[in-house]
């Protein structure tokens, strides 16, 4: 293990949720004790809005993708980590400590959703990853409220309820941030919708030829079959076959 007070700053994000709730008060004493004064750690906490927008994306994964997501997964098997039992032993091993949202759980759910529709489209590939830096841009410092899918907890040794302006210039900045400028992903969704235009018509194309194709040879089997009947009721007229069935009519 690392000596006590190893690092200026310990940050754990996305962890805590993963690591068993036994284990867990541990692991928050392991990062109290390596972190000099600063510990930064966000999780997606217990709370139910955030595990259903959860359970949503998680099925829309299978359907969509046809696969188990692996991470998703490990939130709704195990429980999800309490925000005031975390804050609180977080107090009780030194640190002052504020709480900041983020993801706000509306807009979280429809980025999962949109990402991960999109990432079931070979051909939209550039399409998201300009949607999630358009999100980046745009959205992020909007996305410090209320109800939050995860939760910053900034922690000190310092005493940060006594500088209530420790964290005000962060915070402030999703009130300066600029109004969103939609063109440019305006531009990429009508580029995508062209080329899925032209990719939906080529697999309309195809179908079309391959029916073609399968009706051809429905043609020709039906041709087959009518030339089959057609020689049948020719060999019954016949003469000979007439007198086959009259000869060996009694034996059947």
């Amino acid at each position: 293990p690392f000596p006590d007070r190893s690092f200026s700053a310990v940050l754990a994000v996305d962890v805590l949720e993963h690591i068993v709730p036994e284990e867990r008060k541990q692991a928050l004493a392991e990062m109290a004790r390596i972190s000099q004064d600063l510990l930064l750690l966000a999780a997606p906490f217990a709370y139910g809005l955030a595990r259903s927008a959860e359970k949503m994306v998680f099925d829309f994964i299978k359907e969509w993708l046809g696969y188990e997501h692996k991470y998703l997964k490990e939130h709704l098997t195990h429980p999800a980590p309490d925000l005031v039992e975390t804050e609180s032993e977080l107090v009780s091993l030194g640190f002052d400590t504020v709480v900041i949202p983020n993801g706000q759980i509306e807009r979280w759910l429809l980025m999962m959703l949109g990402y991960y529709y999109f990432d079931g489209i070979p051909s939209a590939i550039e399409l998201r990853r300009e949607l999630t830096s358009f999100y980046n841009r745009n959205f992020f410092w909007s996305d410090l409220a209320e109800p939050a899918y995860r939760h910053l907890l900034v922690c000190t040794r310092q005493r940060l309820r006594q500088k209530p302006g420790a964290l005000e210039d962060i915070l402030s900045r999703k009130q300066q941030y600029p109004e969103p400028d939609y063109e440019r992903f305006r531009l990429w969704l009508q580029l995508f919708m062209q080329g899925e235009t032209r990719r939906l018509l080529e697999i309309k194309d195809d179908l079309e030829s391959r029916l073609a194709e399968k009706e051809l040879a429905l043609s020709h089997q039906q041709k087959y079959i009518t030339e089959l009947e057609n020689f049948n009721n020719r060999v019954k007229a016949n003469i000979f076959y007439k007198i086959y069935r009259a000869l060996f009519k009694g034996r059947q």
